[in-house]
């Protein structure tokens, strides 16, 4: 809503149910690419982040410009793929791939990552999707790196070198989630509230809520509609990882037959009925930046 001086109405806006479908690992394989776009064409997606460092980036970046997408987020990346720099240390392997998810939450826990490396890959992330000619609206990561004690200062110092207004804070109710689900988040939800300080301090925008949604065999799209049905008043986030089967994904990533799960539940007919009998409007990050807000101004 725009009030007559044309400042849109953010007490409006956060009084209202407002739902950002952010489809994550965008440049992961030509698959899930292919499988995002079709969720962002013929489904209820409205906002992608994409994995910079990743062999379908590129690829995938042109057709997300050709498709009418000028924007996406960035989905820093250091637990899966190539490192842009090229990196020789303790968090990839000989020939400069990351060693995976669990080495860089414990490094980044313990103070044991060498954060003039970590902000030279992650520069070098974001450099490769402006050099193709696509906005970052926002910034994210991939298994949620960007809330990590040592690498939240970093994206704090990154936003405002290349002027990006906003970030994800995952900070997530967690319902519906199976134990070990649970047990993720409760680690994910403590440092995505101690990231939230370094966030606010540095005038980085974020959605007021994030929802935590994963595939449920036949059950996936009731679980998607129970999950959607208990946002609350304000901005919400919800991100999503769909994409066609795609066999290349072994050994890079075990959410693989689950992608294309979501992606019939995304895309399901019903779904933009069911938005609107809930009385939620779907947005994009364009929402969330107040200009008091943004460190870009």
């Amino acid at each position: 809503m725009l009030l007559a001086n044309g400042e849109r109405d953010h007490k409006n806006i956060r009084q209202a149910r407002r739902l950002i479908i952010n489809a994550d690992d965008f440049g992961l394989s030509e698959k899930v690419n292919t499988g995002i776009l079709k969720a962002m064409t013929h489904g209820i997606v409205n906002s992608t982040s994409v994995m910079a460092n990743m062999p379908s980036a590129e690829v995938g970046i042109r057709r997300l410009i050709a498709s009418g997408f000028s924007s996406a987020g960035i989905h820093l990346n250091l637990t899966c793929g190539p490192s842009v720099t090229k990196m020789k240390g303790r968090i990839t392997r000989v020939g400069g791939t990351f060693r995976g998810a669990g080495l860089i939450w414990w490094l980044g826990m313990t103070q044991g990552l060498q954060a003039s490396e970590v902000k030279a890959e992650l520069s070098a992330q974001i450099e490769q999707v402006m050099r193709l000619g696509l906005s970052i609206s926002h910034i994210d990561g991939h298994h949620h790196i960007h809330i990590l004690p040592q690498v939240a200062p970093l994206v704090c110092e990154l936003a405002r070198e290349y002027k990006i207004p906003a970030v994800r804070l995952p900070l997530s109710r967690r319902q519906g989630l199976r134990w070990a689900e649970n047990c993720k988040w409760r680690l994910v939800n403590h440092f995505a509230a101690r990231s939230r300080a370094y966030f606010t301090a540095s005038r980085l925008a974020m959605p007021d809520k994030f929802l935590a949604w994963y595939a449920r065999g036949a059950e996936t799209l009731d679980h998607l509609k129970r999950t959607l049905s208990s946002i609350e008043a304000g901005i919400s986030e919800i991100g999503v990882h769909p994409g066609f089967e795609d066999e290349s994904l072994v050994g890079v990533d075990s959410y693989r037959n689950e992608r294309y799960l979501e992606l019939i539940a995304l895309c399901d007919p019903s779904m933009r009925h069911f938005i609107a009998e809930c009385d939620i409007s779907l947005v994009d990050y364009n929402y969330v930046l107040e200009p008091s807000r943004c460190p870009c101004v």
